[in-house]
């Protein structure tokens, strides 16, 4: 059991991050301002991200995180800010996770980042979170390409219910990307944007009137930008390992 709790963060490169972990870990009542920290080098993806989890091919087998009543702030100092960046590469594991009553608070300048990006993971509730202000994608889940690293699996089990889009600016609230599937978008949470790039997921609400079969159709860019972020960062965290 790890416990970060009551926290504020503040001008840190990457303010938390959980690698190749078999933990239950609790994120607690912390403050979270992140995209803040002007000054690494582009290719490294730092400064950019609240909380970074990744698994590698040497990650154990099982992993479970929950965040409750934190605050994100994204200060905007790059176009793609992410609260919480999580993706497995090289080999499958179970991640549980939960988000929720977490407020996400945006900024107009980070137009391909948001709130909770996750590659390649299953079995996760986002619920009572509230999303604020601007973002490229607030929500977004999806497969990783197996050609780049990634497990490249179908990413299923998740709900999102419960929260509040309703102050939300972003260009597309919830994306549903490659490989999901089964995945629950609730009722009554401020008719947020949906696309569903696959078209196999429960959608019961959205205002962005049904899916998009075509993934290069789908609002929203971020997906990519997560990617590739997720990338960076991995391999940031693994040279200082080796340092």
């Amino acid at each position: 059991q790890v416990d970060v709790n009551f926290n504020v963060f503040e001008g840190v490169g990457l303010p938390l991050t959980i690698l190749n972990a078999s933990q239950s870990t609790t994120v607690l009542n912390n403050t979270f301002n992140y995209n803040n920290v002007p000054g690494y080098p582009s290719s490294s993806g730092l400064g950019t991200t609240a909380v970074f989890i990744a698994s590698t091919e040497n990650s154990p087998a099982k992993n479970s995180t929950a965040f409750k009543n934190n605050k994100f702030i994204d200060a905007g100092s790059s176009s793609t800010g992410y609260g919480i960046l999580v993706g497995q590469q090289g080999r499958s594991i179970g991640h549980s996770m939960l988000v929720s009553s977490n407020t996400f608070t945006g900024n107009s300048a980070t137009t391909e980042g948001g709130g909770v990006a996750a590659i390649d993971t299953s079995d996760g509730l986002i619920s009572a979170n509230r999303f604020s202000g601007s973002a490229d994608t607030w929500i977004d889940l999806r497969s990783g390409d197996t050609a780049n690293g990634y497990v490249g699996g179908n990413v299923s089990g998740w709900a999102i219910v419960a929260n509040d889009f309703s102050a939300s600016q972003a260009t597309t609230d919830i994306l549903l990307g490659t490989r999901t599937n089964g995945i629950i978008v609730g009722k009554s949470q401020g008719l947020p944007s949906v696309t569903d790039a696959t078209g196999n997921n429960d959608v019961l609400e959205s205002s962005s009137g049904g899916f998009y079969s075509n993934e290069a159709r789908a609002r929203g860019t971020g997906s990519l930008s997560a990617k590739i972020l997720f990338d960076q960062q991995l391999r940031a965290v693994q040279a200082f390992r080796r340092d």
